[in-house]
């Protein structure tokens, strides 16, 4: 986390607790897609769809690790306005 972050703006604040939400929502989705893979009955789809997860999850869960050391308190990582 940022130790010394300024007190936003009202914009920025909503900004970026939409960045935020963004990202978590990112991983949320391939993580439900890398469990929907076994659901795919050919194993050359299945494989291929399975690299393309995986690399998605790694990329976003990337993203909202950098996101959440900019967007650190409570209120900031808020689904809610």
């Amino acid at each position: 986390a940022i130790s010394s972050k300024p007190t936003w703006p009202r914009w920025l604040r909503q900004e970026m607790r939409s960045n935020w939400a963004g990202e978590t929502g990112a991983v949320a989705i391939y993580l439900g897609c890398q469990d929907a893979l076994p659901r795919i009955a050919c194993t050359t789809t299945r494989e291929k769809l399975a690299d393309f997860v995986g690399e998605h999850i790694a990329a976003e869960e990337a993203h909202l690790r950098a996101m959440s050391a900019i967007v650190t308190e409570p209120a900031e990582q808020s689904w809610m306005p």
